[in-house]
């Protein structure tokens, strides 16, 4: 079944598409709308990102950003033109989820310059701002409505304000390893494995930027085994890591699909 250029048109100017929104606009059967978006996938230039949902395997963005980010990130350009900061949220993972992302944690990484004044911005608003938050703040953030920033001195992997997924799924590694973020190593196992198996992240580019991270020996071991277990392997040396943090994000990202 050939799918109509008006369809593709469709598709491409949204980027991301859902079966009811498509059969509305172009006047279509929701039978037909998602006949053409299932060939569209096995022609591989959508992925299926959910229940009716699809988006174009070239779109820029391949996380979702969920509202609150959003309107965080709109106070923030309200008042600083062009401010150097990267902002990300546990929710921005949900595509990649096999439930929906509980609490949601937002982190702003910014220079030291800014981080301060951001800080006293969000507060004014009304936001539960944190500057530099310590490891109890990490465990405790399902408690309580945090926006964290984090000062930092580089950007990497960066597209505008919000991170490739390659980065902010080493980000939340980071922060469950090293700072006792209170979030499943398991579950994210599932989102890495998910992620692999959708095409949406390059295994370099975790291996990249878990280099910039101080983390590239761990991460090379845990998609060793997650990609070995694909008839998949990569040749790089492995070192001890995390052991048992590794162990349960192999089984998560393995297990669950």
């Amino acid at each position: 079944m050939s799918v109509p250029g008006n369809v593709v048109d469709y598709v491409e100017k949204k980027g991301e598409v859902n079966v009811n929104q498509l059969s509305k606009d172009l006047q279509i059967s929701e039978i037909s709308a998602r006949n053409y978006l299932s060939r569209l996938t096995s022609d591989n230039k959508v992925i299926r990102v959910g229940k009716g949902r699809y988006r174009l395997k070239e779109s820029a963005y391949r996380i979702e950003v969920p509202n609150k980010v959003q309107n965080i990130l709109d106070i923030i350009l309200k008042r600083f033109q062009s401010p150097d900061i990267v902002i990300w949220s546990l929710g921005m993972l949900a595509n990649y989820a096999h439930y929906e992302v509980g609490k949601d944690l937002i982190v702003i990484e910014t220079n030291r310059a800014l981080g301060y004044r951001i800080r006293d911005l969000l507060i004014s608003e009304g936001y539960n701002a944190l500057l530099n938050p310590d490891e109890n703040a990490y465990m405790d953030y399902t408690f309580y409505e945090y926006v964290f920033i984090e000062q930092r001195l580089e950007r990497f992997l960066i597209n505008g304000y919000f991170p490739e997924p390659e980065r902010l799924i080493v980000d939340v590694y980071f922060a469950i390893t090293r700072k006792k973020l209170n979030f499943s190593a398991y579950e994210l196992g599932v989102i890495l494995g998910n992620a692999l198996r959708m095409g949406d992240v390059e295994v370099q580019r975790l291996i990249t930027y878990g280099g910039r991270r101080g983390i590239e020996t761990e991460l090379t071991i845990i998609l060793y085994e997650t990609l070995k277990n694909r008839d998949e392997p990569i040749n790089h040396l492995l070192k001890k890591g995390t052991e048992d943090t590794i162990k349960e994000l192999i089984q998560g990202a393995t297990e669950y699909g």
